[in-house]
């Protein structure tokens, strides 16, 4: 019963998905997580360090390495947890590709050469929450994008040591 009216119950989302979701199933991978924000905003910064990668490519290799299997534990409950992309899933992604971290909490220091991932919440704890690239989008779109409501948890900025500047294309 508290499916019907808690809004979730995921095995219900399978009875109407579309054939995109069933053929990244077949082939092992959550379409909903492929097509989310993690992925998004690891290739937007990915980019400006100099490494091409799709958002595509950047959640199957996520999924890959994902040895719990919480996405579809989790998505049993509500298909929304699907999409989801943990920070330690984040973060040992771009280990994988040799790149720094630096973690803070806040968007204030950071310069126009920087590059950073931002983790931010809306005002539900469970559904808003989202990640965003810097200099994809500027910090007035960071901690705007759930309007007043908009809580930076975490920021991360990423630096590829073997680039001499992040913002160098050449």
């Amino acid at each position: 019963m508290l499916c019907f009216t808690g809004g979730g119950c995921g095995p219900f989302f399978y009875l109407s998905e579309t054939q995109a979701h069933k053929d990244a199933r077949k082939d092992g991978y959550e379409l909903c997580h492929l097509r989310s924000c993690g992925p998004q905003a690891l290739s937007d910064a990915f980019r400006f360090l100099g490494i091409s990668k799709k958002p595509l490519e950047i959640g199957k290799e996520i999924q890959d390495d994902d040895r719990s299997h919480y996405r579809s534990i989790l998505s049993a409950v509500d298909h929304r947890f699907a999409s989801i992309t943990c920070p330690p899933e984040l973060l040992k992604f771009c280990k994988k590709y040799k790149i720094k971290i630096k973690k803070t909490d806040s968007l204030d220091g950071l310069t126009q050469a920087d590059v950073a991932i931002a983790l931010i919440k809306g005002p539900d704890d469970l559904e808003d929450w989202h990640w965003m690239a810097y200099p994809t989008f500027g910090k007035l779109d960071i901690l705007s994008f759930f309007d007043h409501n908009t809580k930076l948890k975490a920021v991360y900025i990423l630096s590829n040591p073997s680039r001499k500047a992040n913002h160098d294309f050449n």
